[in-house]
């Protein structure tokens, strides 16, 4: 375990709680086991909420109008801004 200034733990977010450390961070090949674990789990997120809309389509179709609604006041307000001179991004 290693603390930092704040007294939290730093967690290697590489290694899985349950799975032993893997000594081996490249393939003699020049894979590294980082990329290979990025690419196999980064979909994963993507499939669970297709899965989650499938289930609930009407609460999903809520939530998305509702963000939605959101951006565009945002974009109108941000867009006023930038006609009026203001453009620095924020």
């Amino acid at each position: 375990m290693v603390l930092v200034g704040s007294g939290h733990e730093v967690v290697d977010l590489d290694q899985d709680a349950l799975d032993p450390p893997d000594d081996s961070a490249e393939c003699g090949c020049g894979v590294r086991r980082t990329i290979l674990r990025h690419n196999l789990i980064s979909p994963c997120a993507g499939r669970a909420l297709a899965r989650l809309k499938a289930a609930h389509p009407d609460e999903y179709a809520g939530y998305l109008a509702e963000q939605r609604a959101e951006a565009l006041a945002e974009f109108e307000a941000t867009w006023q801004r930038h006609l009026a001179g203001d453009h620095h991004p924020r």
